[in-house]
């Protein structure tokens, strides 16, 4: 059936540009993910769209720890969130890949709960599920993955055979499974040089692989020509065939091509190139199949999508352009595709009058390929001020999902399932839960553990963590007059710190202390066992939460002071809590200390709730650059 897409729902607050897209089975929950870059470390790089609702839910997740992440997070924040390349839904579970070297797996209820992750070696590019082998993932990062999710601890490195002359150092850059049914336990990837030269220069190099996953083995199909830089692989839905978007290193083609399309025949054993188109592009983006047709198209960085019939594969059926940027594009240096994604949507609708792309001028047009070319525009279904990154329809056509650059959505539909009236989305932060649980992530969990089980730190049992007594440092060189040289750990402490350090006898029977100094040390204490206390009820909290306990949605940012872990076998130290004041100024390797970290407060004479009042800010990690209109507080 013909159907007449108009905007509906639209809403703009990703971390940066929406580079990976995907629908629920039924068509009324979308996932998406975004670009975050590091100069910005931004959240929101993965959220949950609900059509029902009109709202949109923050997954929290896909993000690294200083610990493990390549490069320093600005601003002192405690993660770095990281790109999501790929997202697909299989069945009630949503399946999403990031730079952060895993795919996640979660369970969508009403919210999103991550029930699986696997973790890879580097980061992960690309994933394909299979829909006629269930249960097996393929995984493109630095190598090719298949992983049985039967059996999640069971992950098979997929075989590469590359000739003993190629040298060059290749990362995966795509990967995809089999459509049709005969094809269906076929998997192909792409290989390619890490980093593209700014100017263009000669065609590059990579790497064409075909895998074929049986019950009891996996084997691998040579493809020829297969050493070519691949671009992007697309299975055609009705043939054992399939579609690269390649460099032309070593083929026979005219000299003002820059990259090929090739049509892969793999209905016998061995493989056959039936159709090469030579594309004029620099890079192409995506390539697809008409489902209902003989016709192939390349959409590319110049702006531009070609189409070809494979009838006719020496002649280029149409030249779809779009207009300039809404980007500013400098040519000084460059070459418009240096600088420019061009065209990042390329999408069939119901029928084959409706073709569609969208690109960086913002414009998703309708196009008809059977027309000749001055009538081929049908015409412009909808304008952004914002360039298009990616579309993806739902499975019953009814609802086209638009991404864009600078983190926005766009819902377009032809038959609202709900309210029909255009609308912006509602935004709504993840609950402080779902940050809780990433901080107690098994890396955190074992560093703690670590510094536990080594006698560096101890865990008292109503003041948390403390210096242990085989503590090692950092020591406060400020409470110890240091002369120039001096090793602090072999000086010790100044008169007035040692009489207030954690160990000793009640601050009552503390002689050598005024009673302003008795009071503000016991002030220290107090605090530390309030807040101990706090964390074991929120704690309870949160477990009724999880059992179907209610969260206030109030305020303007996410403030939870309280993190604690949820393992109840081994004791865990919280990273991140503000936590009672621990002193690192030990006289000795057996001592701890309890004290004020800054010499001037030493004399303060506020009372305990004065000095938590400084504590109830948010961190860094919680606010949004976008400014949110609600926040979730824990009562």
């Amino acid at each position: 059936m013909t159907s007449k897409l108009e905007p509906w729902r639209w809403w703009k607050g990703a971390s940066d540009d929406v580079v990976s897209l995907a629908w629920s089975a039924d068509g009324t929950k979308f996932a998406a993910g975004a670009i975050s870059q590091d100069q910005y470390n931004r959240k929101n790089n993965l959220v949950l769209g609900d059509l029902t609702r009109n709202s949109l839910t923050e997954i929290p997740g896909h993000c690294m720890t200083p610990h493990t992440a390549s490069s320093i997070p600005p601003f002192n924040d405690d993660y770095r969130w990281t790109t999501v390349t790929h997202s697909e839904w299989i069945g009630q579970q949503l399946f999403t890949a990031s730079y952060d070297k895993t795919v996640k797996i979660w369970d969508i209820d009403q919210s999103a709960t991550c029930v699986e992750t696997l973790k890879h070696d580097s980061e992960v590019i690309g994933m394909a599920y299979s829909t006629h082998a269930p249960k097996l993932l393929a995984t493109a990062s630095k190598s090719f993955d298949l992983w049985d999710l039967r059996d999640r601890t069971r992950r098979i490195s997929l075989p590469v055979q590359r000739a003993p002359r190629q040298k060059t150092n290749l990362v995966a850059t795509d990967i995809a499974w089999g459509q049709e049914s005969a094809a269906g336990r076929l998997v192909v990837g792409g290989m390619g040089v890490a980093e593209r030269p700014d100017e263009i220069q000669e065609p590059l190099g990579g790497h064409l692989q075909v895998w074929g996953i049986e019950e009891s083995s996996i084997s691998t199909r040579k493809v020829v020509p297969n050493s070519q830089h691949i671009f992007n692989i697309a299975w055609s839905p009705t043939e054992v065939q399939f579609a690269t978007a390649s460099s032309t290193l070593g083929l026979p083609l005219p000299r003002d091509t820059r990259t090929v399309v090739q049509v892969y025949d793999l209905s016998s054993h061995s493989s056959v190139v039936t159709s090469r188109f030579p594309c004029p592009a620099y890079d192409i983006n995506q390539v697809t199949f008409c489902p209902t047709g003989f016709y192939i198209t390349a959409s590319c960085t110049d702006g531009s999508t070609y189409v070809w019939d494979e009838r006719i594969p020496d002649k280029m059926l149409h030249k779809l352009s779009h207009g300039p940027s809404v980007l500013p594009v400098s040519l000084e240096y460059h070459q418009l595709e240096n600088d420019d994604y061009g065209v990042g949507a390329a999408l069939w609708g119901t029928t084959i009058d409706q073709f569609y792309t969208g690109s960086s001028d913002g414009v998703l047009k309708q196009w008809d390929i059977r027309r000749s070319p001055e009538d081929v525009l049908v015409g412009n279904t909808a304008s952004f001020t914002a360039g298009i990154t990616r579309g993806l329809f739902s499975d019953d056509k009814s609802h086209l999902l638009i991404g864009e650059a600078g983190g926005g959505i766009h819902v377009l539909s032809s038959g609202p399932c709900s309210d029909p009236e255009p609308a912006e989305m509602e935004f709504f932060h993840a609950p402080a839960s779902a940050y809780y649980e990433y901080q107690s992530s098994p890396l955190l969990i074992s560093y703690a553990n670590e510094l536990l089980h080594s006698g560096q730190l101890s865990l008292h049992p109503v003041y948390g963590p403390i210096q242990g007594p085989r503590y090692v440092g950092p020591y406060a060189a400020w409470a110890r007059g240091l002369k120039q040289g001096q090793n602090p750990r072999n000086v010790p402490l100044l008169e007035k710190y040692r009489l207030r350090q954690f160990d000793g006898p009640p601050v009552k029977d503390r002689h050598n202390l005024d009673n302003e100094a008795k009071t503000n040390v016991q002030a220290f204490f107090d605090i530390a066992k309030a807040r101990s206390q706090l964390v074991n009820h929120i704690q309870r909290e949160r477990g009724k939460d999880r059992n179907g306990g209610g969260i206030s949605k109030s305020g303007e940012g996410i403030i939870d002071l309280t993190i604690a872990s949820n393992c109840t076998d081994t004791p865990i130290i919280d990273l991140t809590i503000d936590a009672p004041i621990i002193d690192l100024t030990s006289e000795t390797e057996g001592s701890s200390s309890f004290i004020d970290p800054c010499p001037a407060l030493s004399e303060c004479k506020c009372s305990s709730e004065d000095m938590e009042e400084d504590y109830w800010w948010p961190e860094n990690k919680f606010v949004d650059a976008n400014i949110p209109r609600r926040l979730d507080v824990w009562e």
